[in-house]
């Protein structure tokens, strides 16, 4: 039991070693200067010095966290994915980080490459559906956006702020491509779950990230997402699961679940 007791430290130390040996007067972390360049980019520390000390073990776990990565620090791996990352974040989102309040979502945003990488593709995304949508009566894309970022920023609640996050952004941005046709469709297929013309499905699948289909029944339209299995989609109150010969459905709250056959 003692040598269990003492494993967390004994990984600790793997991390600390690792880090420190870089980071010791012949050698400095990941070469010459880059320890400057990264902290003065990301701010690892705050402007009056509070923080861990510039290279050292403390610093590059935070720098990792901040970038969302899971390398050990140190190593020539996590250094040339250091790098990688720090490219993509000097690019930053999709507005200006110079003035966002500390500690909000835009703050994180701007700290975290892969964040402000998705915040780039989100705007260009949302470029597009915009004239796409110009025309449309009403006008919604502009309010739904407001009412997303709401969504985005309320992600501090969640025990993985950046991983709340990335999942936002994802979502969004497929949502915003299979509305509006941005990317290859397979459909639209057509399967009956009845005997009125009241229950015919349409389905159009989406090669989104996440995988997403558009499902119509009646005056009701569904995006649904492509689960973890990856068979199943999931609306905000509808499920699809596909058979051989068809697909069941779910659509609503509790409601029965129905048998579709295809009526091509």
């Amino acid at each position: 039991m003692a040598n269990l007791r003492n494993f967390p430290l004994l990984v600790a130390c793997v991390v600390a070693c690792t880090v420190e040996a870089a980071t010791s007067t012949e050698t400095e972390l990941c070469g010459p200067g880059w320890v400057d360049a990264t902290e003065a980019k990301l701010a690892v520390t705050d402007s009056a010095g509070h923080g861990p000390d510039l290279g050292s073990a403390e610093w590059a776990e935070a720098l990792t966290r901040r970038l969302g990565g899971h390398h050990q620090p140190g190593t020539t791996d996590w250094c040339d994915w250091g790098t990688e990352q720090l490219a993509v974040q000097h690019r930053g989102p999709a507005f200006d980080c110079k003035h966002v309040p500390a500690h909000s979502a835009e703050a994180l945003i701007c700290q975290n490459a892969g964040l402000s990488q998705l915040d780039q593709q989100l705007h260009q995304v949302f470029a597009k559906s915009a004239v796409l949508a110009a025309h449309e009566r009403p006008s919604l894309l502009k309010a739904e956006q407001r009412g997303w970022i709401k969504g985005r920023n309320d992600c501090w609640k969640d025990a993985n702020e950046v991983a709340c996050m990335q999942d936002a952004y994802q979502r969004r941005i497929a949502e915003l491509q299979a509305r509006y046709r941005l990317v290859s469709m397979r459909g639209p297929l057509h399967y009956q779950c009845g005997v009125s013309p009241a229950d015919e499905l349409v389905l159009s699948y989406f090669a989104t990230q996440p995988a997403t289909l558009i499902a119509e029944r009646g005056d009701s339209v569904s995006l649904m997402f492509l689960q973890a299995n990856g068979t199943d989609y999931v609306g905000r109150n509808e499920t699809l699961w596909p058979q051989q010969d068809g697909v069941r459905l779910q659509w609503g709250y509790e409601a029965p679940i129905l048998t579709c056959r295809s009526a091509q």
